[in-house]
């Protein structure tokens, strides 16, 4: 999976694209699909003509996110504890911070997975805050 800084895709992504980078490549871990530039620009288009994403790349609906890139899934819907432990049928994105600095990667039992921006500093400096769990269905 590529870098939400990489050049080939819009500013948005690049700047504010963590957690749609962070669904898309869980997406494609669960169904083996990977995820090209212009299909990652092509499903932010379907996502924000459908409404589960803001121009800005705002996740509005991840639910919506993560069905578009092929996998169905049940969000909880709420800002799980940072030591909320995800069960066999369950994926999860956390959310780190650090500074005055957010960042969303995607995550396996509370461990860093895909890092949207690498190696980010969110992720070396910051604190683990919280997860968004999703149940795979």
């Amino acid at each position: 999976m590529i870098l939400q800084s990489d050049t080939r895709l819009d500013q948005s992504i690049r700047q504010n694209g963590c957690y749609f980078m962070a669904s898309l490549f869980l997406a494609g871990q669960k169904t083996g699909r990977s995820f090209a530039p212009k299909d990652i620009l092509r499903l932010k288009g379907q996502a924000i003509s459908l409404g589960h994403l803001g121009e800005n790349c705002y996740v509005q609906d991840p639910e919506g996110i993560f069905k578009l890139a092929g996998l169905t899934v049940e969000y909880t819907n709420r800002h799980e504890k940072a030591s909320r432990k995800a069960r066999w049928d369950e994926i999860e994105i956390l959310y780190y911070r650090w500074d005055r600095f957010g960042h969303f990667v995607a995550g396996a039992s509370g461990v860093v997975s895909y890092d949207p921006l690498g190696v980010s500093n969110a992720v070396k400096l910051g604190t683990l805050r919280s997860k968004r769990i999703f149940k795979l269905v």
